[in-house]
């Protein structure tokens, strides 16, 4: 081969080599930027990304049925339209929902898979009567009235321990010949820092206000009727909605406007029923409004789950003392039963960190065996 032809292959090297390189630095600068080819379209298209996770992480990750990766993971480059996103892991239901994917907008999914078959387990063990929680969700109040060396007022006190229970149990008030806090009311106060006892003697009702935790046969009656305890209790909580509410744009006041509203755990939304009963839910931060497909005159009761993000709603027959937990997806999506059984009450409680529920019941309500609180593990 001549030196002109060995000189001329080379530059025609060279020169496939610098387009291929500007070729090859093009997409990914575009790449990088959010463009992908759409092959169907034959153009290039800005690109939406999916961020997906799970708890508990580790679960199969479909896009359109096809499989992706496991959650917690990332999907990037897509092209936007509609998608189908499922969520599966063993031993768990699955999560499912129709995604639209935009250009420049990073979607965030936090599914939460709930176990197929949730262990029960017992909390208390002599019987629990009128269970109440606090306003910030880290005490429940209740009496013992079973037992005679257990009956008064005990506290179970949720704990933050990567450990044990999550939770400890104690006694605050036992009963003595004269005075029967087993018998009594309770009623926390707005700010969950003192508790009102009320026992009826002989037609009169006695206060207590117990402001420890600290086990006592005694405690110093209030001076105030139990009407006067709870107005002021009740004119601080509305001074503070009032407050919180003063803080919203005059929009949003006119939406809510006549309405009871029920706040998030995270103080980011609140519900309400809407004019055709509907589950409706505003959210501060993004200024938004979701209508829920749930219909509340359904339920007995609807209770934020602790993730602000999720509903608990409770069906309860008195009569027969049965029920059903739910949960969903404030949309209304992904419902999940997550217990079918005797079920005491309405009165449903969630542990701080959201692995447990806790709620009255009794395996045999026909005989004199006493009703207990259960938790019902969610992990």
């Amino acid at each position: 081969m001549k030196l002109k032809d060995i000189l001329k292959a080379k530059n025609i090297f060279s020169l496939i080599s610098t387009l291929f390189f500007i070729a090859s630095a093009t997409i990914l600068i575009f790449t990088a930027k959010g463009y992908i080819y759409n092959i169907n379209g034959k153009k290039l298209e800005k690109t939406g990304m999916i961020v997906a996770n799970s708890e508990p992480k580790g679960a199969l990750l479909y896009l359109n049925d096809q499989l992706q990766n496991v959650t917690n993971t990332t999907l990037s480059n897509l092209i936007p339209e509609n998608y189908h996103l499922k969520i599966q892991k063993e031993g768990y239901t699955s999560w499912e929902k129709d995604i639209k994917v935009e250009e420049n907008v990073v979607i965030q999914i936090d599914a939460r898979l709930f176990p197929m078959n949730p262990s029960l387990t017992p909390v208390t063990l002599y019987g629990c009567y009128n269970p109440q929680v606090n306003l910030d969700n880290t005490k429940i109040v209740f009496q013992v009235r079973d037992n005679e060396e257990k009956n008064g007022v005990w506290l179970l006190v949720f704990n933050n321990l990567p450990f044990g229970k999550g939770y400890d149990l104690k006694q605050i008030l036992k009963d003595t010949a004269n005075i029967k806090y087993s018998q009594a009311e309770s009623l926390w106060s707005q700010d969950g820092n003192e508790l009102l006892v009320s026992i009826q003697n002989d037609n009169i009702t006695e206060n207590y206000i117990v402001t420890n935790d600290i086990l006592s046969t005694s405690v110093t009656k209030s001076t105030k009727t139990k009407e006067e305890i709870i107005m002021k209790w009740k004119i601080e909580a509305d001074s503070l909605t009032k407050d919180k509410i003063s803080t919203l744009s005059l929009n949003t006041q006119g939406i809510i406007k006549d309405k009871t509203i029920f706040w998030s755990p995270d103080q980011n939304k609140f519900y309400y029923e809407n004019r055709d009963g509907f589950v409706e839910v505003y959210d501060l931060e993004k200024e938004t409004i979701t209508t829920s497909t749930i219909k509340i005159s359904d339920y007995q009761s609807v209770i934020w789950f602790i993730d602000s993000e999720r509903f608990i709603f409770v069906e309860n027959n008195e009569e027969t003392k049965s029920g059903k937990l739910s949960i969903t997806e404030i949309d209304g999506q992904n419902k999940v039963s997550v217990y079918e059984g005797i079920l005491i009450s309405k009165e449903v409680f969630v542990s701080p960190n959201g692995n447990k529920l806790f709620f009255l019941t009794n395996f045999n309500p026909s005989s004199s065996t006493s009703t207990n609180l259960y938790t019902l593990n969610l992990d």
